[in-house]
């Protein structure tokens, strides 16, 4: 199974799942879920055809998709390959000019010779073929990587998560106005935010520590902030800013005499000549003015 795509789109919709995947390759989740759907997209009429890339580093899932024409089956594009996917992308892209397309044709493996009873029980997973759009360039070009199934992608704890459908241990939550937030889980989320020059829309469930970010229109993610242990949560910062503001005093004064006066209330002093009495004064004119 084949599809063309747009050979920018490609490059920005991997460049984006790379920023949430694990590089791991023992990791929960292993590479990029690649799939193909048909659905709206935007203002276009109708249904079309829609890649999308799902990919988690286990503390932010990233999910984004891009029109594209054809179909393939799901796969898990391990992230080396991906990268050098890009790369080569980015390559002919610099040759050939934005308009340039690829297809990406994907299909099973072929075992070679009788597989024993575990080899059976496994998927053999899939070759992937990249290369530029025959019918539009006169090319040899090609690079092929192994992708393995589906299956070793956790899709579905992907999908509850993205839903709000999966809930939390109660004694992880700790419901306040405080909210822990790791560097290492926001630095994917800004990249992203960064190169889609989108603002980075944050949406937090009373029940659930997973926040829910939605970057422009065709990216949305989850991301899990710190655990706050019990006792420790804030309701507002430990510390003050080590800021002087001049003349505050004597505003907060000017604003006190004025409330003093504006309630019936006279302020005298024992020496009307001294410093005490020259503030009062000062503060009284321009309450005035």
């Amino acid at each position: 199974m084949t599809l063309t795509i747009a050979t920018t789109n490609l490059i920005d919709t991997l460049t984006d799942a790379l920023q949430t995947t694990d590089t791991d390759p023992e990791a929960f989740g292993p590479g990029i879920h690649i799939a193909t759907h048909r659905d709206g997209y935007g203002d276009e009429p109708g249904r079309c055809d829609l890649l999308a890339a799902t990919s988690t580093d286990r503390f932010v899932i990233g999910h984004s998709w891009v029109p594209v024409t054809g179909q393939v089956v799901p796969s898990v594009w391990p992230a080396d390959a991906t990268k050098t996917v890009v790369t080569i992308c980015k390559q002919l892209l610099a040759v050939r000019g934005k308009l340039h397309t690829v297809d990406v044709e994907v299909v099973e493996v072929v075992p070679d010779g009788e597989l024993s009873g575990d080899e059976k029980a496994e998927h053999p997973g899939y070759v992937v073929t990249l290369c530029e759009t025959p019918a539009l360039f006169d090319t040899d070009t090609e690079f092929q990587f192994h992708a393995d199934h589906e299956g070793r992608f956790p899709l579905a704890t992907a999908e509850k998560v993205l839903t709000g459908t999966i809930g939390d241990d109660d004694k992880l939550h700790h419901d306040g106005p405080e909210t822990q937030w790791s560097a290492r889980v926001l630095a994917p989320i800004t990249a992203v935010a960064k190169r889609r020059k989108e603002p980075m829309q944050f949406f937090r469930h009373p029940q659930r520590r997973a926040h829910i970010v939605q970057i422009g229109l065709t990216w949305i993610g989850a991301a899990m902030p710190m655990v706050s242990l019990p006792g420790e949560s804030l309701t507002e910062p430990s510390i003050e800013p080590l800021i002087v503001v001049p003349n505050k005093a004597s505003d907060e004064l000017r604003d006190t005499l004025a409330q003093m006066k504006a309630a019936g209330i006279t302020v005298t002093v024992d020496n009307p000549k001294g410093a005490v009495a020259q503030t009062l004064a000062d503060a009284v004119a321009d309450a005035d003015a």
